[in-house]
């Protein structure tokens, strides 16, 4: 119930340990967290462009991929929206 305090640690998972397989969830939870709780769009989309980065074929790459267009065509990046979604 305190989403601005899972931030910190799960960018820090993420930093830490890109080669673990729980990187790429960790980082698809920051993007949710800062799309759905914090209302940080530009963030989530980022954090959701790493979960795709650290595992491309991962089972939430594609999630992630959707996530990352939502978040950037809510930031205002409409332009980089619409090239993702092609």
């Amino acid at each position: 119930h305190h989403p601005e305090k899972a931030v910190a640690p799960l960018r820090r998972l993420v930093a830490r340990y890109p080669k673990d397989d729980r990187a790429s969830p960790a980082a698809f939870l920051l993007g949710r967290v800062l799309l759905e709780s914090l209302r940080r769009p530009r963030d989530a989309a980022d954090a959701f462009a790493s979960a795709r980065r650290l595992a491309p074929q991962g089972a939430l790459a594609e999630d992630a991929l959707g996530r990352e267009i939502q978040a950037r065509a809510m930031a205002g990046d409409n332009a980089r929206a619409k090239t993702l979604a092609e």
